[in-house]
């Protein structure tokens, strides 16, 4: 299972979820990257949010930012985005992405609603591809939502910390979903 995770210069949110989720199912069949739809290419996870993802113990070496093009789309089973200007921006980019692809947030607040019972897999991979589509039929119990993470490049480190803080909630929601 191939998850991309997008937002817009591919150096906090988007590199936040990949390495979360990373450190969350490493060693397992699901694989994580991300991309940027402005991608400043080449540069490494900003500071503040590196900060942030070490003290959790997730790993940030070996990051360059790179740019969302179709084909990186292709190679992934599941997009999820740091907003809803991202999804909308996978899905320009490659329409047939948009069954799997998610915000964040809605991806997690989805998964919260989802019965055990319904996720079916012997895998976390498995798992997770089957969280994807079932969760689209749980949308009226659960609601609607922000589901747009703020960016917090070139702001205050305590905007950094509430960004983290969202995406690390939201990761521990779809995590917990494919491995109760």
């Amino acid at each position: 299972m191939r998850v991309l995770a997008v937002c817009t210069g591919n150096l906090a949110r988007s590199p936040a979820i990949e390495r979360l989720l990373d450190a969350a199912v490493s060693h397992t069949d699901i694989v994580t990257a991300s991309a940027g739809t402005s991608a400043r290419e080449g540069e490494p996870i900003v500071a503040p949010m590196a900060a942030l993802l070490r003290s959790v113990g997730a790993r940030t070496d070996g990051f360059a930012a790179r740019q969302l093009t179709e084909d990186v789309i292709a190679e992934s089973d599941l997009i999820i985005t740091a907003s809803r200007s991202h999804r909308s921006a996978v899905v320009s980019l490659a329409p047939s992405a948009v069954r799997h692809t998610f915000t964040l947030i809605e991806l997690a607040r989805l998964a919260r609603f989802v019965p055990t019972e319904a996720i079916g897999g012997d895998t976390y991979g498995e798992r997770l591809r089957s969280l994807v589509t079932v969760a689209p039929s749980y949308r009226a119990q659960a609601g609607q939502g922000p589901s747009s993470i703020a960016d917090p490049y070139g702001k205050p480190d305590t905007v950094y910390r509430r960004c983290f803080d969202a995406i690390f909630a939201s990761t521990l929601d779809i995590i917990d979903a494919i491995t109760r």
